[in-house]
């Protein structure tokens, strides 16, 4: 889940990967480029990249004012998306040489720019990635959307303590 931050869980056979001490697919923290993963690609980043390229603050430069100015031809806004998708590719490139899942799922409300963001992420992924890797590793935008990792949250803690369900 892309936004203030970067989150992230592994689901394999229909079970969470909780971890030691359920800390597991904290991907935020994964070191990308000597710095934390969600320091670079996280939708609170290109706020603030784009407010100190353009003026103003990240509250004002939300990310679908970003995706508006990039749609009518704004070129900073359009540079800051392209670093996102290339630094998102090779985070998740990185994620699954680790993990090697079948499929990747990115949500967030960022995410339901879909049609801006899928190719340039896939065509990062797979630079930073192998052929075996990623042609085999299906990159998938959350239908759920920015609701995606809270409700994930929720099944996890249902999962957790059934007696609330």
């Amino acid at each position: 889940t892309i936004g203030t931050g970067i989150g992230g869980c592994y689901i394999e056979e229909g079970r969470l990967l909780n971890g030691h001490t359920y800390s597991a697919c904290e991907v935020g923290y994964l070191p990308v480029d000597g710095t934390a993963f969600q320091d670079l690609a996280a939708t609170s980043v290109l706020s603030a990249t784009v407010a100190a390229v353009k003026g103003g603050t990240p509250e004002e430069w939300t990310g679908r004012r970003i995706f508006e100015a990039a749609a009518a031809g704004d070129t900073e806004c359009r540079e800051a998306i392209d670093t996102m998708c290339e630094i998102l590719g090779k985070g998740i490139a990185a994620l699954c040489f680790v993990l090697n899942p079948e499929v990747v799922v990115l949500g967030g409300g960022i995410m339901a720019q879909e049609a801006v963001l899928r190719s340039p992420i896939e065509t990062a992924f797979a630079r930073h990635s192998i052929p075996l890797v990623a042609d085999a590793t299906r990159i998938e935008f959350a239908s759920h959307q920015n609701a995606a990792g809270m409700k994930g949250a929720l099944v996890n803690f249902l999962n957790r303590h059934p007696e609330l369900a």
